[in-house]
């Protein structure tokens, strides 16, 4: 399909430059220089002959997804995730298999990304990147087209705001025409040994208002987490308490694999990194925060709230330390009333 190289418009031409340019000497080179000069050859490619490119989490050839709302961290998260999986690290515990890739940022200048990356303190040339936004490319057909003539070849697309690649005519809400649009990549990436990683944004909801199944959570139809085969979400753990502004919870759903959940926190450099500490009671304090005195609330919603990620057992605990403290009563099997105001080692005083 994009295996023939051709003439590309000027757009396309500049986009690309930004790609053969990663790291390249000297420091403004020329159109047609190589992207192997200055590559450090340490990193661990290889042409992809695996069917994963993280065992178990990230088929190859396929669409995956990752999800969360607006400032969630999830680009923060995949920045560092993919720096350790393009060395040849594990992540989250499943071996690695890199091959050539690229950023590609669909809704952010490049000047928005480097200020992440310098945030971060992640080398400016630690991979390649290019902005559809500064070179003007909107549609993922030119994309694609794009990197027919990249060297090498990327065989891995991370694309932040994937929605913006949509064609005009199909409506993130359209479940029939995302659908389709998905379908088509997906024959892309099996065809062209692709595999794409796409950022959606889910809408900020309190605590209670969040859906049980997790793929639902993402904003639009649910052809796209339908269609895709790994779903990550990166989430806020309480959305209601400010106490917990700088906890994250994140959810990796793969299709064919037992799902994985971590508890991240943002340290003082702006980075997730995981927390030892088990959030589960400041997420249980959070949701009694949004119920009203003398209201009741069922168990079923407490689970909800967790999306299923702790045991029926561990409820039953936290309801009791707080029919305890007094806060809540037990109305019926299954069904509790608030009573009092729940307290908190974080609430201000």
């Amino acid at each position: 399909m994009f295996a023939k190289a051709t003439r590309l418009p000027k757009l396309a031409s500049n986009f690309v430059l930004q790609l053969n340019c990663w790291n390249c000497r000297p420091a403004v080179p020329s159109e047609g220089a190589s992207f192997l000069q200055g590559v450090p050859l340490s990193l661990p490619w290889r042409l992809l002959v695996n069917d994963f490119l993280i065992d178990q989490i990230l088929p190859a050839r396929e669409v995956h997804i990752i999800a969360g709302p607006s400032g969630s961290g999830k680009t923060t998260w995949a920045f560092q995730t993919l720096l350790d999986w393009q060395k040849g690290k594990d992540v989250l515990g499943y071996k690695s298999f890199p091959v050539p890739w690229a950023y590609i940022s669909s809704d952010r200048s490049l000047d928005s990304v480097h200020a992440t990356l310098k945030r971060l303190k992640i080398p400016l040339e630690a991979f390649r990147m290019a902005s559809a936004v500064d070179s003007g490319l909107h549609d993922m057909r030119d994309i694609l087209k794009a990197m027919s003539v990249v060297t090498p070849r990327p065989q891995f697309l991370y694309i932040d705001g994937m929605l913006n690649l949509l064609p005009p005519k199909v409506h993130p809400n359209d479940n029939r025409a995302v659908s389709g649009w998905l379908a088509d990549q997906t024959r892309m990436c099996k065809k062209e040994d692709m595999t794409l990683l796409g950022s959606l944004h889910s809408p900020k909801m309190k605590t209670d208002d969040w859906y049980a199944n997790p793929r639902q959570r993402i904003s639009g139809g649910a052809s796209w987490a339908g269609f895709a085969d790994t779903v990550i979400l990166v989430e806020p753990v309480a959305p209601d308490d400010p106490s917990q502004m700088h906890h994250r919870r994140l959810l990796v759903l793969p299709r064919n694999c037992k799902e994985i959940i971590k508890n991240l926190a943002f340290n003082d450099e702006g980075r997730l990194v995981e927390v030892e500490e088990v959030l589960n009671d400041d997420i249980f304090y959070a949701f009694l925060l949004t119920i009203k005195p003398g209201a009741s609330f069922h168990v079923e919603r407490i689970m909800s709230v967790f999306s299923g990620t702790i045991s029926s057992k561990t409820v039953q605990r936290m309801l009791e330390e707080r029919i305890q403290a007094g806060e809540i009563e037990r109305v019926s099997k299954g069904i509790y009333r608030k009573i009092g105001t729940p307290h908190s080692q974080w609430e201000p005083t």
